[in-house]
């Protein structure tokens, strides 16, 4: 058995009790071929991006279950045919594990503001320029003023 997951739209005048409704039909169509649901996501409201059957918004929901790969042509054709269903997406989807998160290492800063090193590595410090004092505004228009020469 592989891990599906399917994205359906629903109508969305639908009330909860017909949402449900919808919902479980789906439910019992994949039982009904052998397959074991994994996580179902709750059902929003969105805007989709372009009409299908002359509605502007749409009920979207997610459902991970698993199949047997030969049944899936089948469940596809039920979702079709199923008025209920405005439209839907079956895919496999690739393992359950998610990705471990890279993890970026920054250096780390000490007291006088210098980055620690390991490995006895030069500090940061040593490779810089040696920053430029900040000039006051009174001195820069004095400096204008002598350029200008006015």
């Amino acid at each position: 058995m592989k891990l599906y997951e399917l994205t359906y739209l629903l109508p969305p005048n639908l009330a909860e009790e017909e949402q449900t409704k919808q919902l479980e039909k789906i439910r019992s169509l994949i039982e009904k071929r052998g397959g074991v649901l994994d996580t179902i996501s709750p059902a929003t409201k969105k805007n989709i991006a372009y009409p299908i059957k002359k509605r502007a918004e749409a009920v979207m929901g997610f459902m991970n279950f698993y199949l047997p790969p030969q049944k899936t042509p089948e469940l596809s054709a039920e979702l079709k045919d199923e008025e209920g269903i405005l439209r839907h997406l079956l895919y496999v989807k690739e393992g359950k594990e998610p990705r471990k998160k890279l993890r970026v290492r920054r250096p780390k800063i000490s007291a006088e503001g210098t980055h620690a090193t390991k490995l006895g590595r030069p500090q940061l410090d040593e490779h810089r320029p040696a920053k430029k004092p900040k000039i006051e505004m009174e001195k820069l228009d004095e400096k204008i003023e002598e350029l200008l020469g006015e």
